[in-house]
């Protein structure tokens, strides 16, 4: 351990630390090109630190282990907070169950903590192997996570011929006074200005301005798809969801997740949901529920989406193809040492409640 040498990101090591992270499980499967693209959209482009926010293990001039940080706005009521998320996190092959991956969370902590970066650290997408990690470096978890998914065996036996979203048309709605428009033109102002009263609650949640919009959707590497519906010219609904795919019997599937929405009236949000399900060709969709309005979850399971009550469900999550269920929805530590009981508070806000979080998919790195 000795040899080990533990120091911040610089760009010199960019190359070298995107050619190690192809060893990770995550980015094993994609090529160099995407792995780049990836880190930066998501260290680089980030809007709310200067330099990418990862720190690094050399064995010499070797990598041998990284770990990232995700930071996002969030904010309950005036105030607002930068909450730092670790992400990509890994040790080499060669060089685990030396206590390396230990020191590397220590050593990042401390810097963090030490230049008073942010306000609190929170996790939210670990494994069950890494939800008792987490825990041991000071983190409670709070609140279980939740999905749902919905699988149509019609779209799935039709996917074999026909799959996707006609893009860039209007959907019939004019007999109720509004058209639904699906396209994959990200259209900010609108969806801003929607937001704002559609989430504006004490919870705590991302800050969605335009900043938010352009680094997570606008840059993102990826191709995303969104629904609007409109009363003329006024946005009344909105909904965001990237493709992707899944291996299921035998063939590849197109699989939906539904990154946010927002709603200036409940009929819309019920709107949004029947047309995901009924009108497009959609044979597998999935929507973190997690913090969720009740009355939003069950317009989910009236239209069909389903947890691990079913079959299929439970089937696909044993074979890995689907997420475990039973871990936290989120975990919080503050970023502040030694910590007092008063820390875990934003604003007078428990963060350790989960009563008092409003994520959606799209807030998960």
């Amino acid at each position: 351990m000795s040899d080990i040498r533990f120091t911040r990101f610089d760009n010199r090591f960019k190359e070298s630390l995107i050619d190690f992270l192809g060893m990770g499980m995550s980015w094993a499967e994609i090529t160099k090109k995407e792995r780049k693209e990836i880190f930066e959209w998501k260290y680089e482009k980030n809007p709310y630190v200067e330099k990418p926010l990862c720190y690094l293990a050399f064995d010499g001039e070797t990598i041998v282990g990284h770990r990232g940080f995700v930071l996002q706005k969030f904010i309950t009521g005036d105030e607002d907070y930068l909450i730092g998320t670790p992400g990509d996190s890994m040790v080499h092959p060669d060089y685990r169950r030396k206590g390396i991956f230990s020191e590397l969370v220590d050593f990042s902590t401390e810097d963090i903590v030490n230049r008073s970066m942010i306000d609190i650290f929170t996790s939210l997408s670990t494994t069950r192997a890494t939800t008792k990690a987490t825990e041991r470096y000071g983190y409670v978890p709070v609140g279980e996570r939740k999905k749902l998914y919905r699988f149509s065996m019609k779209k799935l036996f039709q996917a074999k011929y026909k799959s996707g979203i006609d893009l860039n048309t209007r959907i019939s709605g004019e007999e109720s006074g509004f058209t639904i428009e699906t396209t994959n033109e990200l259209k900010i102002d609108d969806i801003v200005e929607l937001m704002k009263t559609s989430t504006n609650d004490k919870r705590l949640r991302n800050l969605r301005d335009r900043e938010f919009y352009r680094w997570r959707f606008e840059e993102y590497p990826k191709d995303l798809i969104y629904l609007y519906i409109w009363d003329q010219n006024d946005l009344k609904a909105y909904l965001s969801m990237e493709k992707d795919n899944i291996r299921f019997r035998g063939f590849d599937l197109d699989y939906y997740s539904l990154l946010e929405y927002g709603y200036d009236d409940f009929q819309f949000f019920k709107e949004l949901i029947q047309t995901i399900t009924k009108k497009l060709h959609l044979p597998s969709i999935m929507s973190y529920v997690f913090t969720r309005k009740k009355e939003e979850i069950e317009i989910l399971r009236k239209h069909g989406f389903k947890g691990s009550e079913s079959y299929l469900i439970k089937s696909l999550q044993k074979k890995g193809i689907l997420d475990e269920e039973g871990l936290p929805g989120l975990l919080v530590k503050p970023a502040k040492e030694p910590v007092d009981h008063s820390d875990f508070y934003l604003d007078n806000i428990d963060t350790r409640k989960e009563k008092n979080w409003s994520l959606f998919w799209s807030d998960v790195h």
